[in-house]
Formats: C-alpha cells, sequence, structure tokens
C-alpha cells in the first residue's frame, strides 16, 4: 500500500512538472516549497510584463526604475523559492 501510495505521489510531481520529492524527504515540506515557487514565478511574470510596459511605453519621464526594482526583487525571490525546491524535495 505504501509503494503503491509513494508512486502515485510522484505521478502527480512528474505530471506537474515538479521534482519529486525523494523517500527521505518530508512531502508537506516539498508540496510547500512548490506552492512558494509558484507563487513567486506568478509574481516575477507580472513584475516582468509590468517593466516591459513601461519601457514599451516610451514615457521618457519615467526611467522604469521602480518597476527594474520591483522585477529584480521578485527575480530574487523566485531564484530563492527554486532553491526551496531543490532543497526539500530531494
Amino acid at each position: 500500500m505504501r509503494v503503491t501510495a509513494i508512486t502515485a505521489i510522484a505521478a502527480v510531481f512528474i505530471a506537474l512538472g515538479a521534482p519529486a520529492p525523494l523517500a527521505g524527504s518530508d512531502y508537506g515540506d516539498c508540496r510547500d516549497a512548490i506552492e512558494q515557487a509558484e507563487s513567486a514565478a506568478s509574481e516575477l511574470e507580472d513584475a516582468a510584463s509590468d517593466l516591459e510596459s513601461c519601457a514599451s511605453s516610451r514615457d521618457f519621464n519615467n526611467d522604469c526604475s521602480s518597476e527594474a526594482s520591483q522585477a529584480s526583487a521578485a527575480a530574487s525571490d523566485y531564484e530563492n523559492a527554486v532553491s526551496e525546491i531543490n532543497w526539500s524535495c530531494t
């Protein structure tokens, strides 16, 4: 029964494109790390879109520094979230 449950959980992770936790890892920590990375990815996508919109507006009174700062912070958060997946899911 336990082997079937582990196989089913691994199949879900593979289907989602997420790394499957190894036998010694904590499934809850791994799942939390993946959820955090999903959120960070969305925030990075939004921040990058805002930066792109600012630059493409050609408003030369706006240097887009606020948008660039937000994108940089979002990229750092995403990098940390991916690192947490690599640590929690292996």
